[in-house]
């Protein structure tokens, strides 16, 4: 297990956050679908990592913004463009996660703080909001 985790911890490093905030960035700026594309296949890399560790919670919200996408590429989207902010806000999130991960070596305690409980729930909420209203 600590292999792994110190696996997680080389994997999930500056640079993988650095490509991660590029293609989310670029995505909320022009909206392109290559940039959420690229920005998928590496958010699917990071839940790879996070199932070997058993990352449940920060599982679960990369899985909910891989399930947003794979249900836009198939219905198309929706009109409203305001949702491009979400990917750029899911990868500051996940950064918030990987740090406490870093210190503390438990994730739930990165939901012990009620601010960034909040915005992990708001972030599930609204993804699942999304692919109600474009179903």
């Amino acid at each position: 297990m600590e292999d792994n985790f110190l696996s997680y911890l080389e994997f999930y490093n500056d640079d993988f956050q650095s490509e991660l905030l590029v293609f989310a960035n670029r995505f909320r700026l022009k909206g392109k679908s290559t940039d959420l594309e690229e920005l998928k296949i590496k958010l699917i890399s990071l839940l790879d990592i996070c199932n070997v560790e058993n990352f449940k919670i920060q599982g679960k919200l990369i899985e909910s913004y891989i399930t947003l996408f794979n249900h836009f590429e198939s219905t198309g989207g929706p009109d409203n463009q305001s949702w491009h902010a979400g990917p750029f806000s899911l990868i500051g999130l996940n950064w918030k996660f990987r740090q406490s991960l870093h210190v503390n070596n438990d994730e739930k305690e990165v939901l012990d703080d009620p601010e960034l409980k909040e915005e992990y729930m708001e972030h599930i909420k609204n993804n699942l909001m999304l692919m109600k209203e474009s179903a």
